[in-house]
């Protein structure tokens, strides 16, 4: 399993152009700024989302005001001088739509690369706020190179995943989500990686923070499709995600995958459960966490093989008993083997 591992990682770090193409919708994750992204703005403001294009050419935009009364509504695309100027309450060339009714349908010229800004403006309401929900496609939002190699990576771990676990199908997509997150579905484990959070990893160079993520919201997954308790609490597929990343091999991963809990704001976050509530502990804590887990990887990944090799296919327990690591345990994999009747 190690060796399956570290083929998922290299083909992050060296961005494989070749694609096998059956996990990631390309067309949708190429253009797609945002995809259905839902916006409520109070009377009097708007509010400004960015997302950046590397080259120029035509952004269109899909918006529908969601209000059953008063059903009119302002979007528009501006550039980043032209977001500036509209904060500073001057005039701009921001170009759109003023107060259109029901659907809002447009396309702007977008004469450079660069960051431009969707614009959800209700100035000119008084007292109602106003629900938008918008989707926008823009040329070439992701480089076609890292367009390959997210399709390619998810490609192999779609593979990865049944030749060493025994499991009901699942997909694996990378959408625009209007935010940063990624999120498994509970009624089929289905798998979404927002486009914001593969920019965001990719960004600060953190490998690790994508596989680990990745990595996470399988434990999600597979733990519901196998019927198991605690599926859905964030500490255990923390913990299966560092029972994996440990099976990498790879410490550069692991330490990028604390990295990204460590720079995260656990004040703000500790904040919003207070005042709204959330399942996941405090990101500070979620470092702290995986660091103590690593720091003790025998009998921490021993806990976790007499819970997986269970679920494992044949032969990727064939593939431990002829080649074990530091972190299999052979003796395990040799008794499912034995109680399924299989020969070694």
């Amino acid at each position: 399993m190690k060796s399956a591992l570290s083929c998922l990682l290299f083909l992050v770090l060296s961005f494989n152009t070749s694609v096998a193409g059956v996990i990631v919708s390309t067309e949708k994750f190429q253009n797609l700024a945002f995809d259905n992204l839902e916006v409520s703005v109070k009377a009097g403001s708007f509010v400004g989302y960015p997302f950046d294009i590397p080259t120029s050419g035509n952004i269109t935009v899909n918006a529908r005001v969601l209000n059953a009364t008063f059903d009119d509504g302002s979007i528009w695309v501006c550039s980043s001088k032209g977001f500036q100027l509209m904060q500073q309450k001057q005039k701009n060339k921001c170009r759109g739509i003023n107060r259109g009714r029901g659907n809002i349908e447009f396309s702007v010229q977008a004469p450079r690369p660069g960051r431009y800004f969707l614009v959800a403006d209700n100035r000119f309401s008084l007292l109602e706020t106003k629900h938008y929900r918008i989707s926008v496609n823009a040329p070439n939002i992701i480089d076609i190179k890292l367009r390959q190699a997210l399709t390619q990576l998810l490609t192999e771990f779609s593979e990865f995943i049944p030749e060493n676990y025994i499991v009901p199908d699942f997909d694996i997509s990378v959408v625009p989500c209007g935010t940063v997150n990624a999120f498994s579905q509970t009624s089929n484990g289905n798998i979404t990686l927002c486009s914001e959070f593969v920019f965001e990893a990719l960004k600060n160079r953190s490998t690790g923070a994508l596989i680990g993520i990745l990595f996470h919201e399988t434990g999600h997954s597979l733990l519901n499709l196998w019927g198991l308790p605690n599926y859905a609490n964030e500490e255990t597929v923390d913990e299966f995600a560092t029972y994996l990343l440990l099976k990498t091999g790879s410490p550069t991963l692991l330490q990028e995958y604390v990295e990204y809990f460590k720079l995260r704001d656990s004040s703000a976050e500790a904040d919003y459960i207070i005042s709204v509530g959330g399942t996941h502990p405090l990101s500070v804590q979620r470092a702290r966490n995986v660091l103590n887990n690593a720091r003790n990887p025998v009998p921490f990944s021993n806990r976790w093989n007499r819970l997986l090799y269970p679920h494992m296919t044949d032969t990727s327990l064939m593939k431990i008993v002829r080649n074990p690591d530091e972190l299999d345990a052979l003796a395990i994999a040799k008794t499912e083997l034995r109680r399924r009747g299989v020969s070694f």
